[in-house]
Protein backbone atom coordinates (compact mmCIF):
# COMPACT_ATOMS: atom_id res chain seq x y z
CA UNK A 1 0.00 0.00 0.00
CA UNK A 2 1.35 3.00 -0.94
CA UNK A 3 0.94 6.17 -2.71
CA UNK A 4 3.63 7.79 -4.96
CA UNK A 5 3.77 11.82 -6.25
CA UNK A 6 5.22 11.85 -9.80
CA UNK A 7 6.43 15.05 -10.57
CA UNK A 8 5.87 15.45 -14.84
CA UNK A 9 8.82 17.30 -15.11
CA UNK A 10 10.66 13.91 -14.65
CA UNK A 11 8.28 12.05 -16.61
CA UNK A 12 8.72 14.69 -19.92
CA UNK A 13 12.76 14.46 -19.15
CA UNK A 14 12.54 10.89 -19.57
CA UNK A 15 10.60 11.30 -22.80
CA UNK A 16 12.89 13.51 -24.21
CA UNK A 17 15.50 11.41 -23.31
CA UNK A 18 14.75 8.91 -25.80
CA UNK A 19 15.52 10.72 -28.58
CA UNK A 20 19.38 10.04 -29.42
CA UNK A 21 21.14 13.15 -32.83
CA UNK A 22 21.92 11.06 -35.50
CA UNK A 23 23.33 12.82 -39.16
CA UNK A 24 20.56 14.55 -41.36
CA UNK A 25 18.92 12.35 -43.91
CA UNK A 26 16.74 13.17 -46.61
CA UNK A 27 13.38 15.46 -45.66
CA UNK A 28 10.03 13.16 -45.20
CA UNK A 29 7.47 12.80 -47.49
CA UNK A 30 4.09 13.51 -46.87
CA UNK A 31 3.35 9.70 -46.26
CA UNK A 32 6.13 10.31 -43.37
CA UNK A 33 4.75 8.23 -40.77
CA UNK A 34 2.52 6.09 -41.38
CA UNK A 35 3.53 2.56 -41.24
CA UNK A 36 5.09 2.94 -37.95
CA UNK A 37 2.30 4.36 -36.62
CA UNK A 38 0.24 1.51 -37.72
CA UNK A 39 2.46 -0.84 -35.65
CA UNK A 40 1.91 1.34 -32.91
CA UNK A 41 -1.90 1.25 -32.83
CA UNK A 42 -1.21 -2.36 -32.73
CA UNK A 43 1.64 -1.99 -29.54
CA UNK A 44 -1.43 0.07 -27.46
CA UNK A 45 -3.95 -2.89 -28.27
CA UNK A 46 -2.05 -5.06 -26.63
CA UNK A 47 -1.01 -2.55 -23.69
CA UNK A 48 -4.62 -1.70 -23.02
CA UNK A 49 -5.81 -5.54 -22.86
CA UNK A 50 -3.29 -5.53 -19.54
CA UNK A 51 -4.88 -4.48 -16.26
CA UNK A 52 -1.57 -3.76 -14.64
CA UNK A 53 -0.93 -0.91 -12.15
CA UNK A 54 1.51 0.73 -14.48
CA UNK A 55 2.49 0.09 -18.02
CA UNK A 56 5.04 1.97 -20.24
CA UNK A 57 4.02 0.67 -23.63
CA UNK A 58 6.91 0.30 -26.36
CA UNK A 59 5.15 1.92 -29.51
CA UNK A 60 8.79 1.43 -31.11
CA UNK A 61 11.97 2.69 -32.53
CA UNK A 62 12.85 4.71 -35.72
CA UNK A 63 15.90 4.19 -37.50
CA UNK A 64 17.81 4.18 -34.04
CA UNK A 65 17.36 7.70 -32.83
CA UNK A 66 13.83 7.44 -31.18
CA UNK A 67 12.13 5.29 -28.80
CA UNK A 68 8.65 6.38 -28.31
CA UNK A 69 6.83 4.73 -24.94
CA UNK A 70 3.26 5.82 -24.42
CA UNK A 71 2.67 5.68 -20.40
CA UNK A 72 -0.20 4.68 -18.55
CA UNK A 73 -0.56 4.37 -14.64
CA UNK A 74 -3.12 3.10 -12.66
CA UNK A 75 -5.41 4.91 -10.10
CA UNK A 76 -4.10 8.69 -10.37
CA UNK A 77 -4.73 12.07 -8.85
CA UNK A 78 -3.78 15.39 -11.51
CA UNK A 79 -3.19 18.11 -9.35
CA UNK A 80 -1.49 21.22 -10.36
CA UNK A 81 0.09 22.38 -6.94
CA UNK A 82 2.74 24.77 -8.75
CA UNK A 83 0.93 26.08 -11.43
CA UNK A 84 3.70 25.08 -13.57
CA UNK A 85 2.59 22.04 -15.66
CA UNK A 86 0.74 19.76 -13.30
CA UNK A 87 1.75 16.72 -11.08
CA UNK A 88 0.91 13.51 -11.21
CA UNK A 89 0.20 11.85 -8.02
CA UNK A 90 -0.52 7.87 -8.15
CA UNK A 91 -2.51 5.90 -5.53
CA UNK A 92 -1.92 2.53 -5.83
CA UNK A 93 -2.93 -0.97 -3.52
CA UNK A 94 -5.72 -0.17 -1.81
CA UNK A 95 -8.47 0.89 -1.67
CA UNK A 96 -9.47 4.20 -1.01
CA UNK A 97 -12.95 3.98 -0.16
CA UNK A 98 -12.10 2.48 3.20
CA UNK A 99 -8.26 4.17 3.39
CA UNK A 100 -9.45 6.21 5.62
CA UNK A 101 -9.64 5.35 9.53
CA UNK A 102 -8.17 1.85 8.13
CA UNK A 103 -4.80 2.69 9.71
CA UNK A 104 -2.99 4.44 12.03
CA UNK A 105 -2.50 8.09 11.84
CA UNK A 106 0.79 8.13 11.17
CA UNK A 107 1.22 5.68 7.91
CA UNK A 108 2.31 6.94 4.55
CA UNK A 109 -1.36 5.61 3.29
CA UNK A 110 -3.64 7.91 5.92
CA UNK A 111 -1.49 11.15 4.40
CA UNK A 112 -2.68 9.57 1.10
CA UNK A 113 -6.19 9.51 1.66
CA UNK A 114 -6.85 13.53 1.38
CA UNK A 115 -5.07 13.68 -2.84
CA UNK A 116 -8.27 12.29 -4.17
CA UNK A 117 -10.79 13.19 -1.44
CA UNK A 118 -13.89 12.34 -3.48
CA UNK A 119 -12.77 8.86 -4.68
CA UNK A 120 -11.98 7.75 -8.16
CA UNK A 121 -13.97 8.04 -11.31
CA UNK A 122 -13.98 4.89 -13.97
CA UNK A 123 -12.85 6.83 -16.21
CA UNK A 124 -9.19 7.49 -18.14
CA UNK A 125 -7.92 10.62 -18.56
CA UNK A 126 -4.71 12.02 -21.13
CA UNK A 127 -2.84 14.37 -19.26
CA UNK A 128 -0.84 16.46 -22.01
CA UNK A 129 1.89 19.12 -20.64
CA UNK A 130 5.38 20.49 -21.21
CA UNK A 131 8.46 21.78 -19.38
CA UNK A 132 8.23 24.83 -21.16
CA UNK A 133 4.84 26.21 -20.00
CA UNK A 134 3.14 28.89 -22.38
CA UNK A 135 6.22 29.10 -24.63
CA UNK A 136 3.97 29.19 -27.89
CA UNK A 137 6.84 26.99 -30.14
CA UNK A 138 7.17 24.36 -28.05
CA UNK A 139 3.55 24.17 -27.74
CA UNK A 140 3.18 24.09 -31.44
CA UNK A 141 5.80 21.91 -32.28
CA UNK A 142 6.08 19.87 -29.10
CA UNK A 143 2.66 19.09 -26.94
CA UNK A 144 0.14 19.26 -29.98
CA UNK A 145 1.96 16.34 -31.57
CA UNK A 146 1.73 14.57 -28.17
CA UNK A 147 -2.17 15.18 -28.08
CA UNK A 148 -3.38 14.11 -31.44
CA UNK A 149 -0.84 11.11 -31.15
CA UNK A 150 -2.45 9.99 -27.70
CA UNK A 151 -6.14 10.71 -29.05
CA UNK A 152 -5.59 8.70 -32.32
CA UNK A 153 -3.86 5.84 -30.87
CA UNK A 154 -6.79 5.04 -28.55
CA UNK A 155 -9.39 5.37 -30.87
CA UNK A 156 -7.76 3.03 -33.37
CA UNK A 157 -6.58 0.84 -31.08
CA UNK A 158 -9.67 0.74 -28.85
CA UNK A 159 -13.05 2.02 -31.14
CA UNK A 160 -15.59 0.69 -28.47
CA UNK A 161 -13.90 2.51 -25.20
CA UNK A 162 -14.99 5.90 -23.97
CA UNK A 163 -13.49 8.63 -25.08
CA UNK A 164 -10.85 9.30 -22.03
CA UNK A 165 -10.41 13.10 -20.56
CA UNK A 166 -7.66 14.93 -22.44
CA UNK A 167 -6.73 17.15 -19.28
CA UNK A 168 -3.97 19.99 -20.96
CA UNK A 169 -2.08 22.55 -18.86
CA UNK A 170 -2.56 25.96 -19.94
CA UNK A 171 -1.71 28.96 -18.23
CA UNK A 172 -4.83 31.66 -16.99
CA UNK A 173 -4.02 33.66 -20.50
CA UNK A 174 -4.25 30.90 -22.92
CA UNK A 175 -7.57 29.00 -21.38
CA UNK A 176 -9.75 30.65 -24.24
CA UNK A 177 -8.69 30.99 -27.73
CA UNK A 178 -5.95 29.69 -30.15
CA UNK A 179 -4.30 27.66 -26.94
CA UNK A 180 -7.13 25.87 -26.50
CA UNK A 181 -8.53 25.82 -29.74
CA UNK A 182 -5.46 24.64 -30.94
CA UNK A 183 -5.79 21.32 -28.17
CA UNK A 184 -9.10 20.71 -29.82
CA UNK A 185 -8.11 20.12 -33.26
CA UNK A 186 -5.31 18.09 -31.89
CA UNK A 187 -7.39 15.84 -29.64
CA UNK A 188 -10.91 16.47 -31.69
CA UNK A 189 -12.57 16.71 -28.27
CA UNK A 190 -13.07 18.95 -25.73
CA UNK A 191 -10.76 19.75 -23.12
CA UNK A 192 -10.39 20.15 -19.37
CA UNK A 193 -7.49 21.62 -17.66
CA UNK A 194 -4.88 20.70 -15.22
CA UNK A 195 -5.70 24.13 -12.83
CA UNK A 196 -9.71 22.63 -12.32
CA UNK A 197 -8.51 19.19 -11.66
CA UNK A 198 -7.94 19.76 -7.58
CA UNK A 199 -10.33 17.95 -5.35
CA UNK A 200 -11.90 16.41 -8.38
CA UNK A 201 -12.47 12.55 -8.36
CA UNK A 202 -9.29 10.84 -9.48
CA UNK A 203 -8.85 8.89 -12.57
CA UNK A 204 -8.84 5.10 -13.15
CA UNK A 205 -5.74 5.38 -15.49
CA UNK A 206 -4.16 8.44 -16.58
CA UNK A 207 -2.22 8.06 -19.90
CA UNK A 208 0.76 10.46 -20.25
CA UNK A 209 2.25 9.82 -24.74
CA UNK A 210 5.58 10.18 -25.96
CA UNK A 211 7.48 13.15 -26.97
CA UNK A 212 7.70 13.00 -31.08
CA UNK A 213 9.77 16.23 -31.65
CA UNK A 214 12.59 18.48 -29.96
CA UNK A 215 12.51 21.83 -30.58
CA UNK A 216 14.79 22.94 -33.32
CA UNK A 217 16.47 19.60 -33.11
CA UNK A 218 14.73 16.55 -34.48
CA UNK A 219 11.15 15.79 -35.67
CA UNK A 220 10.19 12.01 -35.51
CA UNK A 221 8.19 11.02 -38.41
CA UNK A 222 4.96 10.15 -36.22
CA UNK A 223 5.47 14.19 -34.78
CA UNK A 224 5.44 14.94 -38.58
CA UNK A 225 2.87 12.73 -39.46
CA UNK A 226 0.46 14.23 -36.41
CA UNK A 227 0.85 17.70 -37.35
CA UNK A 228 0.19 17.19 -40.96
CA UNK A 229 -2.96 15.86 -40.51
CA UNK A 230 -3.49 19.04 -38.20
CA UNK A 231 -2.39 21.27 -40.75
CA UNK A 232 -4.86 19.19 -43.17
CA UNK A 233 -8.11 19.33 -40.84
CA UNK A 234 -7.22 23.14 -40.35
CA UNK A 235 -6.86 24.43 -43.79
CA UNK A 236 -10.51 22.36 -44.51
CA UNK A 237 -11.92 23.85 -41.39
CA UNK A 238 -11.06 27.60 -42.74
CA UNK A 239 -9.33 28.27 -45.59
CA UNK A 240 -11.91 28.40 -48.94
CA UNK A 241 -9.04 30.22 -51.31
CA UNK A 242 -5.13 30.43 -51.43
CA UNK A 243 -3.79 33.94 -50.89
CA UNK A 244 -3.85 36.42 -53.25
CA UNK A 245 0.05 36.49 -55.05
CA UNK A 246 1.98 39.47 -54.16
CA UNK A 247 0.84 39.69 -50.74
CA UNK A 248 3.14 40.18 -47.93
CA UNK A 249 2.63 39.98 -43.93
CA UNK A 250 5.53 40.65 -41.49
CA UNK A 251 5.97 39.13 -37.97
CA UNK A 252 7.23 41.79 -35.44
CA UNK A 253 9.70 40.90 -32.45
CA UNK A 254 9.17 43.34 -30.91
CA UNK A 255 8.17 42.02 -27.72
CA UNK A 256 11.89 41.10 -27.09
CA UNK A 257 13.67 44.01 -26.28
CA UNK A 258 17.38 44.81 -26.58
CA UNK A 259 19.49 42.54 -23.86
CA UNK A 260 16.73 40.23 -23.58
CA UNK A 261 16.49 37.97 -26.80
CA UNK A 262 17.01 38.25 -30.26
CA UNK A 263 16.09 41.82 -30.22
CA UNK A 264 15.99 42.95 -33.78
CA UNK A 265 17.80 46.77 -32.69
CA UNK A 266 16.54 47.87 -36.02
CA UNK A 267 13.35 46.71 -36.51
CA UNK A 268 11.37 49.74 -36.79
CA UNK A 269 13.56 50.76 -39.94
CA UNK A 270 12.90 47.57 -41.42
CA UNK A 271 8.75 47.48 -40.95
CA UNK A 272 8.92 51.18 -42.35
CA UNK A 273 10.37 49.50 -45.44
CA UNK A 274 8.31 46.86 -45.89
CA UNK A 275 4.77 48.53 -45.09
CA UNK A 276 6.18 51.14 -47.36
CA UNK A 277 5.57 48.31 -50.18
CA UNK A 278 2.63 46.92 -49.40
CA UNK A 279 3.41 44.57 -46.03
CA UNK A 280 0.58 44.13 -43.42
CA UNK A 281 2.74 44.36 -40.21
CA UNK A 282 1.22 42.03 -37.04
CA UNK A 283 2.21 40.54 -34.33
CA UNK A 284 0.83 36.46 -32.39
CA UNK A 285 -1.67 39.02 -30.49
CA UNK A 286 -3.20 39.52 -34.17
CA UNK A 287 -5.18 36.36 -33.93
CA UNK A 288 -6.96 35.62 -30.91
CA UNK A 289 -8.77 32.48 -31.83
CA UNK A 290 -7.36 29.00 -33.87
CA UNK A 291 -9.78 30.02 -36.71
CA UNK A 292 -8.29 33.77 -36.72
CA UNK A 293 -4.68 32.68 -37.50
CA UNK A 294 -5.87 29.76 -39.85
CA UNK A 295 -7.69 32.25 -42.28
CA UNK A 296 -5.57 35.16 -41.58
CA UNK A 297 -2.33 33.48 -42.69
CA UNK A 298 -4.23 32.47 -45.64
CA UNK A 299 -4.80 36.19 -46.97
CA UNK A 300 -1.00 35.97 -47.13
CA UNK A 301 1.59 34.74 -50.24
CA UNK A 302 4.92 36.00 -48.78
CA UNK A 303 5.81 35.90 -45.17
CA UNK A 304 8.41 37.46 -43.35
CA UNK A 305 9.60 36.73 -39.80
CA UNK A 306 12.62 37.39 -37.98
CA UNK A 307 14.49 33.41 -37.06
CA UNK A 308 12.53 32.35 -33.88
CA UNK A 309 8.87 31.22 -32.48
CA UNK A 310 7.23 33.24 -35.63
CA UNK A 311 7.76 29.40 -37.55
CA UNK A 312 5.49 27.48 -35.25
CA UNK A 313 2.87 29.37 -37.58
CA UNK A 314 3.51 26.86 -40.19
CA UNK A 315 1.57 24.65 -38.78
CA UNK A 316 -1.44 26.56 -39.52
CA UNK A 317 -0.38 28.54 -42.88
CA UNK A 318 -1.33 27.90 -46.73
CA UNK A 319 0.95 25.41 -48.69
CA UNK A 320 0.83 27.60 -51.42
CA UNK A 321 3.02 30.44 -49.18
CA UNK A 322 6.65 31.40 -49.77
CA UNK A 323 8.65 32.36 -46.28
CA UNK A 324 11.64 34.10 -45.60
CA UNK A 325 13.25 33.56 -42.61
CA UNK A 326 15.49 36.75 -41.14
CA UNK A 327 18.46 35.69 -39.80
CA UNK A 328 19.90 36.98 -36.50
CA UNK A 329 23.95 36.46 -36.90
CA UNK A 330 24.10 33.49 -34.59
CA UNK A 331 21.31 31.62 -35.75
CA UNK A 332 19.69 29.55 -39.06
CA UNK A 333 22.24 27.07 -39.32
CA UNK A 334 21.99 23.69 -40.95
CA UNK A 335 20.52 21.69 -38.37
CA UNK A 336 17.84 24.56 -37.83
CA UNK A 337 16.92 24.53 -41.44
CA UNK A 338 16.74 20.87 -41.96
CA UNK A 339 14.39 20.95 -39.48
CA UNK A 340 12.26 23.77 -40.68
CA UNK A 341 12.73 21.70 -44.23
CA UNK A 342 11.36 18.41 -42.73
CA UNK A 343 7.94 20.46 -41.46
CA UNK A 344 7.47 21.91 -45.16
CA UNK A 345 7.91 18.65 -46.84
CA UNK A 346 5.83 17.02 -44.67
CA UNK A 347 3.25 19.46 -44.79
CA UNK A 348 3.14 19.82 -48.17
CA UNK A 349 4.78 22.82 -48.85
CA UNK A 350 5.50 23.91 -52.15
CA UNK A 351 8.80 25.44 -51.12
CA UNK A 352 10.40 25.15 -48.35
CA UNK A 353 11.46 28.27 -45.80
CA UNK A 354 14.39 30.85 -47.56
CA UNK A 355 16.32 32.86 -45.11
CA UNK A 356 18.35 36.30 -45.74
CA UNK A 357 21.93 35.89 -46.57
CA UNK A 358 24.25 36.09 -43.52
CA UNK A 359 26.18 38.83 -45.03
CA UNK A 360 22.59 41.25 -44.05
CA UNK A 361 22.88 40.52 -40.13
CA UNK A 362 25.56 41.57 -37.85
CA UNK A 363 25.42 41.46 -33.91
CA UNK A 364 25.25 44.87 -32.49
CA UNK A 365 27.41 44.37 -29.13
CA UNK A 366 29.69 41.28 -28.02
CA UNK A 367 27.70 41.15 -24.62
CA UNK A 368 27.13 37.29 -24.55
CA UNK A 369 23.42 36.59 -25.50
CA UNK A 370 20.11 36.70 -23.52
CA UNK A 371 18.17 34.14 -21.32
CA UNK A 372 22.06 32.29 -20.80
CA UNK A 373 22.12 31.81 -24.19
CA UNK A 374 24.72 33.00 -26.48
CA UNK A 375 22.97 32.60 -29.61
CA UNK A 376 20.75 34.93 -28.51
CA UNK A 377 22.02 38.37 -28.96
CA UNK A 378 20.79 41.29 -30.22
CA UNK A 379 21.54 42.27 -33.63
CA UNK A 380 20.61 44.47 -37.05
CA UNK A 381 19.92 43.56 -40.51
CA UNK A 382 20.64 45.23 -44.22
CA UNK A 383 16.88 46.78 -44.81
CA UNK A 384 17.54 47.19 -48.19
CA UNK A 385 19.00 43.83 -48.93
CA UNK A 386 16.04 42.28 -46.40
CA UNK A 387 13.77 43.98 -48.86
CA UNK A 388 15.15 43.04 -52.00
CA UNK A 389 14.54 39.72 -51.18
CA UNK A 390 11.12 40.17 -50.13
CA UNK A 391 10.11 41.97 -53.56
CA UNK A 392 11.50 39.23 -55.40
CA UNK A 393 9.24 36.49 -53.48
CA UNK A 394 6.19 38.23 -53.77
CA UNK A 395 7.04 38.47 -57.96
CA UNK A 396 7.56 34.65 -57.97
Amino acid sequence: MVAIAVGLGALLLQAAAAWHPTPHSKAPNATAGEELFERAVAAVRGCAARDDAYLSCALGSEAGAWDFYFHRFGSAQITNPTGRGGQLTLVEGFDVLHCAGAHAPGRRIRRACPLAPRGFNDTEAVLLTHPWGGNFQHYVFELLPRAWLAAELLRRARPDEAEPAFVVHLRKHQRTGFFADAARLATGNEIELAADQEGRRGFRNVWVPPYVADNFRAWSNLGLKALRHMHAKAQELYVTRPPRPGTIVYFTRRDASAGKGRALVNEAELIAALAGRGARILDFSAFPTLGDRVRGLANYSVVVTPFGAGFANLVFAHPGARWLGVCPPTMCNSHERFFLDQLTSALGFRTGVQYTAATAARAVNDGGGGAGDPANVPYSVDVPAVVRVVEGLARS
